[in-house]
């Protein structure tokens, strides 16, 4: 009650009252802080882990001595492109790295950029293991300095898997092209190879084809295996237990040797394949439409490994054009006979026609 207190102390209360006023308000303000700047480190983590896990490198270039320097990455290219952020920061690092077929329409593209406009453009890129990804790079400038200095935002997107997709199809077209302007099984068979090898690099293909016998495999396509091995191989038998490829071709189903070394099925043959440094063996069966087997297709990895989903998915195109392609010369090749044989039993006729 304030009749309860003298004047003085009525005073010291007030103080009192004044000082606690202001120490709860900086309490709160210091809490809504507190709390802000938690929700900004949150905010900042989902995003710095959306980043990461995007498929997309994000960077930004500055304008230095006339050229276009890096000047911010996202760590995210790491598990993209295998380098670490640092070093990236260097000038005409990035463009040593591209691909020296695609370097020159990259660079052009800058005359473009600066002159304001918003530019896509895709290239091969030196990946840090050696091989190269695709990449879609799509740049615009952000903004321009005090100076007329340019600042550049970018958004790299790797794009490999949709060009082995494109580069898939229109090997497949060309090969069905070869098929059906009657060129010979052999170019036809050749061509599916090394598109398939362009696909995957590093690896050998190998195309066989059952004999007329029904009981051996003979050479069709193999444009990257060592010519000796090569003629070791052309003629195998069929059967369980003979290799990849023969038994493959035995029992109509995949066999995949992921280490030829020390499989059993290459048992016979594994001095053979350590002469001329293979190490693994994936063997697909060519099937004809009924089921019928028409051959092999086995891909030789550079190393010793297992077959990915991509690599099945290709394959499995691949045996299906290979199957089109042997189906068509089997064919052609029964309809010449029969018209050899009429031809012969129509010249042979004893009275005329």
């Amino acid at each position: 009650e304030p009749d309860a207190f003298d004047d003085e102390e009525m005073r010291l209360l007030a103080e009192l009252s004044g000082d606690l006023s202001f120490g709860l308000r900086a309490l709160r303000d210091r809490g809504e802080r507190d709390e802000a700047r938690r929700r900004q480190q949150v905010a900042e983590g989902q995003l710095g882990r959306l980043v990461e896990a995007s498929p997309t490198i994000l960077y930004s270039l500055r304008q230095a001595s006339g050229k276009l320097v890096p000047s911010a990455v996202s760590d995210n290219v790491q598990r993209i492109l295998g380098y670490v952020p640092a070093e990236i920061m260097t000038p005409c690092w990035w463009s040593e790295h591209i691909h020296p077929d695609d370097a020159p329409r990259v660079a052009g593209i800058v005359p473009a950029l600066l002159g304001g406009q918003p530019v896509s453009v895709e290239y091969r890129f030196a990946h840090r293991d050696g091989h190269y990804v695709w990449l879609r790079d799509e740049v615009r400038i952000g903004g321009v300095g005090a100076g007329g200095e340019v600042e550049v935002f970018g958004v790299m997107t790797d794009v490999t898997e949709h060009k082995k997709v494109e580069q898939s199809l229109e090997n497949q077209r060309q090969v069905l092209e070869m098929v059906a302007s009657g060129a010979s099984l052999s170019a036809t068979l050749d061509k599916l190879a090394r598109g398939l090898e362009a696909l995957l690099p590093g690896m050998c293909a190998s195309i066989l084809l059952l004999d007329a016998d029904g009981l051996h495999l003979r050479h069709g396509a193999a444009p990257s295996l060592p010519e000796g091995y090569v003629r070791a191989i052309d003629g195998i038998a069929i059967g369980e237990g003979v290799g990849s490829c023969g038994t493959a071709a035995a029992i109509g189903k995949a066999v995949i040797v992921e280490d030829i070394a020390r499989h059993p099925l290459w048992a016979p043959y594994v001095t053979l394949a350590a002469a001329y440094g293979l190490c693994a063996c994936w063997s697909f069966p060519i099937l004809s439409r009924e089921g019928r087997v028409r051959g092999t297709l086995a891909l030789y990895p550079p190393r010793v490994s297992r077959p990915t989903p991509a690599h099945l998915e290709q394959v499995r195109l691949a045996t299906d054009v290979a199957a089109i392609a042997i189906g068509r010369h089997n064919e052609e090749s029964a309809l010449r006979a029969s018209e050899a044989r009429f031809r012969k039993l129509f010249d042979l006729a004893p009275v005329p026609f």
